[in-house]
């Protein structure tokens, strides 16, 4: 076994020639980078200022700063890349690629499938051999050439697909965004639409189903366009077979008054949990200060070297829960208000379409004032984390955007699965 610890900063980049075995990469809140190998000879690093380059011949765990830059030219394996806000450049992985809370990353070619959720910056990837499954990319996901099946849900201001086999899409449609998606076999896809968009529906087989609150219908045709409310979001979809587009008008049963209600408990639940975590910032700084000026009345009397070296390390501790703490409250932040302007946005939301439908419009069963008021109150009574608050408020969002009538995504063929992730 081999392990090697290099002092840098809070972000350095991470440069690998080649790692000739699997490869997993997990961010932390220290300003060292750790290298762990199978093979104790396996290793061959070197560190520049600010800079660490390298290659492994054997499997390699690597932990890096949260915000380093890591660069990889070839996993000759399979590859993970969780917890890293930095940016993550890859040429080629040869197995199967999973990636989980990033800042953004950008992969050249992956032989295997593609897992990747929670992107905050974008997602781009060149050529995927196998299947793609991915959640919730905040900014562009670019996949010029998927081989197999995409499956994608979530958010996202710019999507532009082409896949060879089926393609699943649960879309949460911004203003002003675009997605373009190309399939090779058949095509579903359900939008839930903010304040409207731009449809364009191509089906080389002539057959195209579209259903929206305002009604449903079949289309024997190559090509069906129509535009939803404003039309401010571009939707442009193209597949080999069949297209089944079903668009969901979020909170369309409830008044203005109600809408805006929500908007203004969803704020209200992002700034609780804004103080919450600052609290939690404030309570350890405390005692961590508390207990390095304790360290030093208690190296008072020892040598100046060893009271230095224990004030250092104290200080070193306190800056790092302190940086943890404020990465905690940011993203936590984000998250919160972003589920408060999607729900104000929501509240102005009216539908029209041009393309004539005539059935009834679906009802969707609202989320209850006691059930929202609840979660604020556990909050405010400290039964549950900010963590917890998280889960529950993407839980809500959930509820209310679900209509109980999702149709069903292209079953796709079998393939191996992406590699499960163990937790270190």
């Amino acid at each position: 076994m081999s392990k090697i610890f290099q002092d840098t900063t809070y972000e350095p980049t991470i440069v690998l020639d080649r790692v000739e075995g699997n490869l997993r990469v997990k961010g932390w809140d220290q300003p060292d980078v750790r290298f762990d190998a199978d093979n104790k000879d396996a290793l061959d690093v070197q560190q520049n200022d600010f800079k660490i380059e390298g290659h492994c011949r054997d499997n390699l765990y690597l932990r890096v700063p949260t915000n380093a830059t890591v660069e990889i030219k070839i996993v000759h394996g399979e590859a993970t890349f969780k917890s890293i806000e930095g940016d993550v450049r890859i040429g080629q992985i040869d197995g199967n690629t999973t990636l989980k809370l990033l800042g953004s990353a950008e992969i050249e070619s992956v032989q295997g499938n593609l897992a990747a959720s929670r992107i905050e910056g974008s997602l781009r990837v060149d050529e995927v051999i196998g299947n793609a499954t991915v959640r919730d990319v905040e900014e562009a996901f670019i996949a010029n050439l998927i081989h197999g099946n995409l499956n994608y849900r979530g958010v996202g201001k710019d999507i532009q697909c082409t896949s060879k086999g089926n393609v699943g899409l649960r879309l949460e449609v911004e203003t002003g965004a675009k997605y373009k998606v190309q399939a090779g076999g058949n095509l579903s896809c359900k939008a839930e639409v903010a304040t409207g968009a731009k449809v364009q529906l191509r089906s080389k087989a002539k057959t195209i189903r579209v259903k929206t609150p305002e009604g449903s219908d079949n289309f024997s045709a190559e090509k069906h366009e129509f535009t939803i409310g404003e039309g401010d979001a571009a939707i442009d979809l193209e597949a080999g077979e069949r297209i089944d587009f079903s668009v969901t008008a979020p909170f369309d049963d409830f008044d203005d008054a109600v809408n805006m209600e929500f908007a203004e408990d969803m704020a209200f639940l992002a700034d609780d949990i804004t103080q919450q975590v600052t609290d939690q910032i404030e309570a350890q700084m405390s005692t961590l200060n508390d207990q390095l000026s304790q360290l030093s009345v208690q190296f008072g009397g020892a040598s100046s070297d060893r009271a230095q070296r224990a004030a250092e390390k104290a200080q070193r501790k306190v800056e790092r829960a302190q940086r943890k703490l404020e990465l905690k409250l940011a993203a936590t932040q984000r998250r919160a208000e972003r589920q408060a302007r999607k729900a104000g946005k929501r509240g102005k939301t009216r539908f029209a379409f041009t393309a004539p439908i005539n059935i009834a419009k679906s009802k969707n069963e609202p989320v209850s004032d006691d059930e929202r008021q609840a979660i604020l109150q556990m909050l405010q009574d400290q039964k549950i984390t900010v963590e917890e608050a998280e889960l529950l408020l993407s839980a809500l969002e959930g509820d209310l955007a679900s209509d109980g009538n999702v149709p069903e995504a292209p079953t796709p063929p079998e393939a191996p699965e992406p590699p499960a992730e163990s937790e270190s």
